[in-house]
């Protein structure tokens, strides 16, 4: 691959619900870096920016 080349991954709505999903289940298990009350502070927001990315039902 070259520096001119672009490369994609296809994007869904699911794949980000997904991906922060999991992402909020790390830094909620993950205190270390955080305190306990501020991972699940930040696992809520988290998961807050998952929500506009959620389906809606037609």
């Amino acid at each position: 691959m070259t520096m001119t080349e672009k490369r994609s991954i296809a994007n869904s709505p699911a794949q980000a619900v997904v991906f922060l999903e999991t992402l909020a289940a790390i830094v909620e298990k993950s205190p270390v870096a955080y305190s306990t009350d501020s991972a699940a502070d930040l696992a809520a927001h988290i998961r807050g920016m998952a929500k506009p990315s959620t389906p809606r039902p037609v």
